[in-house]
């Protein structure tokens, strides 16, 4: 095995919480395993740690910044040798741990049906339908790294495969040639009825798995050949004999696999897609699987280590310090993964006419609508009503969420993208304009907040599902006077907190009327009175016409003058107190 190579300590220097090891003692794709091991089993024994999902969740963040182990002032070279030596690693922990639960498996699904014609000599041939799934333990740590690593990718590296992991990172190494061709054994099988599969993705996998057929003892009748299979495929058994064939038919035969071989290189395609390809970006939440059952006093205290302060972004705030402004608001991002979506709808106002497919690119989002601690950091001031630290920032103009943006950026050494803003900036008046390209902080436009509040399930009413209980700080079962503390109630399936109910959000469009037809990247009206709000907010009730809460619905949208001195933050006019229930979260261009 290669041995791994010392990676750069800064970034990773906050994670030995407790231990003394250093990152080239120990590689973190191992200790975010172990730490989610931990999780799985705390939640099955009743015995569950937040400081399991915090580390995990460190680490994790860690490798989404793009930077593993490294500074500012590390060149791409180095950040390409931090990258060689994790990938390494998280591919040699898979192997050394095949097969185990909760990842990966081959399954044969049986029973063995017969095929083709009968040859002399009585041999026949048998194929069974074999199904893969994968394990939310191997695609959550292999959507971490592979997020990061697209971040900071450069074609320059060319040690580093682009497409990883349907590439391996030992595809380019000299002692690595001849397992292109034959294989390295993982593992052999006695009675086993699973395999695992490190890379099985987009109907492609680089591993090749064999079968036996055996009697009721487990003793070896017939052994298959080595065969790559995916989700769907089939298994085949070539030439068997007529006395086996026989035990097949009166039911005294089984099917057990015997071994797995990886093949280092690049993925063989297979007929069958896999069903990884919509598989849920990387968030700050913890995974579903760990929610599922978790106390309610545990999963609060997991998100108030995020959510309700921060420290050390405070003080990177106050000292100017952009490197660490920049990894730690990295923290309550989710990255999304650009895509086609139904945007609008057909079935409700108007304003949501026509319902049409739209294409986003890649882009990340906060996990959290902004709240009071951080706006206060970066503006040292503070207009909302409802006074808390974890409590979303809320009486903010369309205006003062755009020059909160900018001000972030330049906190954190990025280009901002507004132009042009000035106190009365409103709809297209202002003269505003918004540079997609720049890599500061900016509102997300109206398609990237729906695709975000979507999170890949088409048919929800609200983000999160069509309870709204469960997902929706809204006047339901009793009137609500003032916005809760931000990720109070369950995230959508992307772990974004919000997008239904608590504040009103702005988007960066100016309101317009949708069009049919296909879209890419929409980017709102060219003129208009006023701005984009989604989401609805806690003072939005049931509608004695439909029964939902229209306002907090995934489509719904409005338009609201965006200038400061319209909006009337600080007024006393009884007419503008419902400016409490509007407030906004940040997005980021990825490219």
């Amino acid at each position: 095995m290669v041995k791994a190579k010392k990676i750069f300590m800064p970034l990773f220097a906050f994670l030995a919480l407790g231990s003394q090891k250093t990152f080239c003692q120990e590689n973190f794709p191992h200790r975010m395993a172990v730490e989610y091991d931990k999780m799985q089993e705390g939640l099955e024994s009743g015995n569950f740690s937040s400081d399991w999902y915090y580390e995990y969740s460190l680490i994790q963040n860690a490798f989404t910044s793009g930077a593993p182990g490294t500074s500012e002032k590390n060149d791409s070279t180095q950040i390409r040798e931090a990258w060689v030596s994790a990938l390494k690693d998280f591919e040699l922990y898979w192997s050394k741990n095949c097969p185990m639960e909760n990842y990966a498996r081959y399954s044969g699904k049986g029973p063995l049906v017969r095929v083709g014609q009968e040859r002399p000599g009585g041999n026949v041939d048998y194929a069974m339908s074999v199904d893969w799934r994968p394990g939310r333990k191997f695609l959550y740590m292999k959507e971490a790294m592979e997020a990061g690593l697209k971040k900071s990718y450069s074609p320059a590296w060319r040690n580093v495969p682009e497409r990883w992991p349907s590439s391996s990172i030992y595809s380019s190494e000299e002692n690595f040639s001849a397992a292109n061709s034959s294989g390295v054994l993982l593992a052999r099988f006695k009675n086993g009825d699973s395999v695992a599969s490190y890379c099985c993705e987009s109907g492609k996998t680089l591993y090749e798995v064999s079968y036996d057929i055996v009697d009721l003892r487990g003793s070896v009748l017939f052994s298959g050949g080595l065969q790559r299979i995916g989700k769907g495929s089939n298994y085949s058994f070539r030439d068997v004999p007529e006395n086996v064939a026989e035990l097949i038919h009166q039911g005294k035969a089984l099917v057990s696999v015997s071994s797995l071989y990886l093949h280092f290189g690049e993925c063989q395609s297979l007929l069958q897609d896999s069903c990884v390809r919509g598989m849920a970006s990387v968030s700050i939440a913890p995974p579903r699987s760990l929610t599922s059952g978790m106390p309610k006093d545990a999963l609060m205290e997991s998100r108030s280590k995020f959510f309700s302060g921060n420290r050390k972004l405070v003080s990177a705030i106050n000292n100017s310090d952009s490197y660490t402004i920049e990894r730690e608001f990295e923290k309550y991002f989710v990255h999304i993964r650009g895509g086609l979506f139904t945007m609008g709808s057909n079935k409700f106002d108007v304003n949501e006419f026509p319902a049409h497919q739209v294409k986003v690119d890649s882009f990340e989002i906060m996990s959290i609508e902004v709240p009071q601690w951080l706006y206060e950091a970066v503006t040292r001031e503070n207009p909302s009503m409802q006074r808390g630290s974890g409590y979303p920032a809320e009486r903010i103009s369309w205006y003062r969420a755009a020059r909160f943006c900018n001000m972030l950026s330049e906190l954190a050494g990025l280009e901002p993208c507004y132009s042009g803003l000035n106190a009365d900036s409103l709809g297209g008046t202002g003269n505003v304009t918004v540079n997609m390209s720049a890599n500061g902080y900016r509102l997300p436009t109206e398609a990237e907040w729906e695709y975000a509040a979507r999170a890949g399930e088409e048919f929800s009413l609200y983000s999160g599902g069509s309870s709204i209980d469960k997902v929706a700080v809204a006047s339901v079962r009793e009137k609500r006077i003032s916005p809760q503390k931000t990720a109070s109630l369950e995230p959508n399936a992307w772990g974004i907190y919000d997008m239904s109910g608590n504040v009103w959000e702005w988007c960066s469009d100016i309101y317009g009327e949708f069009k049919a037809g296909f879209a890419d990247n929409p980017k709102g009206s060219s003129f208009g009175s006023g701005y984009v709000l989604k989401g609805g907010c806690w003072a939005n009730s049931a509608s004695r016409k439909t029964g939902n809460v229209d306002e907090c619905r995934i489509t719904y949208r409005r338009s609201e003058n965006g200038s400061d001195t319209a909006f009337s933050i600080y007024s006393r006019n009884p007419e503008d107190l419902g400016n409490d229930s509007i407030g906004f979260r940040v997005c980021r261009s990825l490219r």
